[in-house]
């Protein structure tokens, strides 16, 4: 029973730290686009930040599987 409860701790700090990076993404886009007004991103700039999103999207795709996991294993525990 240790191991499991090691398990979920273990799974459920990566879930956490998973959402702080999103948030901290989001903060900076929030932070960029207030600093550009309404002006339009370069290309270049649109290209990197939408790669960002897709890794923020995954990050938090995985945080809900994650928490999904740690859910099922407190529920046999």
């Amino acid at each position: 029973m240790p191991a499991r409860v090691e398990l979920v701790g273990g799974s459920y700090q990566r879930a956490v730290d998973s959402s702080h990076t999103l948030m901290t993404d989001f903060e900076e886009a929030r932070r960029l686009r207030a600093q550009l007004g309404e002006e339009a991103l370069p290309a270049e700039q649109r290209i990197a930040w939408m790669e960002k999103l897709t890794k923020a999207r995954e990050a938090a795709q995985a945080s809900v599987n994650t928490l999904g996991q740690v859910e099922a294993l407190i529920l046999q525990i």
